[in-house]
């Protein structure tokens, strides 16, 4: 459930949207949809983005099979713009925050006041207070050491994690014993964009296990876990953190940009793309020295970064980076969220390039040979139902082929984890410095 959209129901949906003032931006999704979940915290931030303009709604199509099937929804997620009951604009699909902005824009009103940002707020790391900052750090130290930060099931996390009763957290819930961004810029006085950059960045020094069944979940120990400790020590009771997603998104666009340092597995980017990133990286640079770029100037950056990615069928590396540009190219202070969306599509596209270097070149060859074949043979006989495909040899042969390289895959994958979490975490330690130093 969106923190800022309401749950519609079959019962509630002619109060809630056909009689609604104000154009409606309805998510079709499932509980079951992984693409859902991705899309669940962006759908969230739009709503604060359009906030008074435009009124976001989800419905579970599990529980309202009446109206997925009154608006055509046969895969979720689906985004359907209605107003007074009939759609206007719809789109499938974890859609990129700068495609539901296009969707949105020629159906909503601009706002008032020109579309300026709201005043930045005013917060001070721990409230100036030295002992609010050692019980936060000696809280975190408790639940890494019990061994419950941690994540189970898909990695990265697509948001913040507390379960109490399971004594399960990532580091925002571990600091705050909940998941409100208002509540964590209120006890702590430090921005949400700060908070959530920092949660999802010490994520990825988690090590993964397997149970029985193989399912992974991944834990925050060993010679890593204390980098969240080694965060929060560093941040000076009082210290002004506004900046400090621009400070961190400038150094990483730039060491996109120049491939310096290199990225992980021998992994390269064409040349195409490395204008528009470092023109992305200049606006970052530019918001943290309180010079804020305007609307115009991030979309048409956001749009070049866009144009320029090729897809991720035709070269992944190349698509990661130039989303990662893409998805940033919005100021920091307005968009939490950012940050994490681009580090995620960068490490996604970074996956095959990290499974396939622990491979030989004649192993990695005979990989996909069994997996072409597999798809050959679905699309010979794409009728077939669950039992027939299950009993064809070359099914049997292809998830053979998986479960034997699940053990390598799983070590390449952490392997690159930790890899991007150590690079990751420096960042962080040298936007913190850079914004210190600012402040002085």
């Amino acid at each position: 459930m969106s923190e800022h959209a309401v749950d519609v129901t079959e019962a509630t949906f002619a109060d809630e949207i056909e009689q609604a003032e104000l154009p409606v931006l309805v998510d079709f999704w499932a509980p079951w949809c992984g693409p859902c979940k991705q899309l669940a915290p962006r759908f969230d931030e739009l709503a604060q983005m359009y906030q008074g303009r435009v009124k976001f709604a989800k419905i579970d199509i599990d529980g309202n099979k009446a109206l997925a099937e009154r608006f055509g929804v046969r895969s979720v997620p689906a985004l359907l713009l209605l107003k007074a009951g009939e759609v206007v604009a719809q789109t499938l699909g974890a859609q990129s925050r700068s495609a539901l902005v296009d969707l949105l824009d020629p159906h909503v009103t601009a706002q008032t006041s020109g579309n300026s940002p709201d005043p930045v707020k005013s917060l001070r790391a721990f409230h100036g207070d030295g002992g609010l900052k050692r019980k936060v750090i000696d809280q975190v130290r408790k639940h890494i050491e019990a061994g419950q930060v941690q994540v189970r099931g898909p990695f990265p996390p697509t948001g913040p994690i507390c379960e109490v009763e399971k004594g399960q957290y990532t580091l925002i819930g571990a600091v705050l014993h909940g998941t409100s961004m208002e509540q964590y810029e209120a006890t702590l006085g430090i921005p949400a964009s700060a908070a959530i950059l920092e949660d999802f960045i010490h994520a990825f020094p988690m090590q993964v296990s397997a149970d029985a069944l193989g399912s992974l979940s991944y834990t925050l120990q060993g010679a890593m876990h204390d980098y969240p400790l080694e965060w929060f020590e560093a941040i000076p009771p009082g210290a002004d953190l506004r900046y400090i997603t621009s400070h961190f998104l400038h150094g990483l666009l730039l060491d996109l940009a120049e491939g310096s340092p290199p990225l992980p597995f021998g992994a390269r980017s064409s040349d195409s793309i490395r204008a528009p990133v470092r023109d992305v990286a200049m606006l970052h640079g530019r918001m943290a020295k309180g010079d804020a770029p305007s609307a115009a100037e991030w979309k048409a950056a956001r749009e070049t970064a866009g144009k320029a990615s090729p897809s991720y069928q035709e070269d992944a590396v190349s698509w990661g980076v130039a989303t990662c540009a893409e998805a940033t190219s919005w100021p920091s202070d307005e968009l939490p969220f950012v940050a994490r969306e681009g580090l995620n599509a960068l490490f996604s596209s970074l996956r095959e390039t990290a499974v396939r270097h622990g491979y030989s070149a004649e192993a990695w060859a005979e990989r996909e040979a069994i997996a072409a074949t597999y798809q050959k043979k679905k699309e010979s006989e794409p009728h077939a139902g669950r039992d027939a495909i299950f009993a064809w040899e070359e099914t049997k042969a292809f998830f053979a082929m998986l479960k034997d390289a699940r053990p390598t895959d799983t070590a390449q994958l952490e392997l690159l984890q930790h890899t991007l979490g150590k690079y990751w975490h420096q960042g962080l330690m040298q936007a913190l410095a850079k914004t210190l130093q600012q402040e002085a």
